[in-house]
């Protein structure tokens, strides 16, 4: 039996936005796979075929009040040194590498079982050892305090 149209199957992912701005789970602040932004951690899937939606997947949406509050945000220079710092206090001969940058807005517990967002910068990356590349990494940098944003 031969591969035909009607076999075929698209997956399609998105991240809520919040204007303009995707929005970032907690769980993404655990590390490791979890962190990244992809079509595994999505917090919308859905499986297409050509008899129409065959899956559908929707968590992690947050109902998000935006305020009339200004943000002043860190200068990206200011970012940049912040991470430069954390990854310079590493007591080795690596070197880091940026490799993407996106402007995001992260969820948070706050009190009363209230979620609160804040502004980060989600930053991916990998690390150099000499000529090899040895690892990546994902780090979030909160955009108004210039800090990176751990869980805990």
């Amino acid at each position: 039996q031969s591969w035909s149209e009607t076999d075929n199957a698209y997956i399609f992912y998105g991240y809520q936005q919040v204007q303009k701005l995707p929005v970032c789970s907690e769980l993404m602040l655990l590390g490791g796979e979890l962190s990244r932004m992809n079509v595994l951690n999505a917090p919308v899937h859905a499986i297409v075929t050509e008899e129409g939606i065959i899956s559908l997947e929707l968590y992690d949406l947050y109902q998000i009040s935006v305020g009339e509050r200004r943000i002043q945000f860190c200068s990206f220079d200011e970012i940049a040194e912040s991470v430069e710092r954390k990854l310079n206090d590493m007591l080795d001969e690596t070197t880091y590498h940026i490799t993407l940058a996106r402007l995001c807005l992260v969820v948070r517990h706050g009190t009363n079982q209230l979620y609160g967002v804040v502004p980060a910068w989600y930053l991916e990356g990998s690390d150099h050892c000499g000529e090899d590349v040895s690892g990546d990494f994902i780090m979030f940098v909160n955009a108004e305090t210039c800090k990176e944003i751990v869980t805990g």
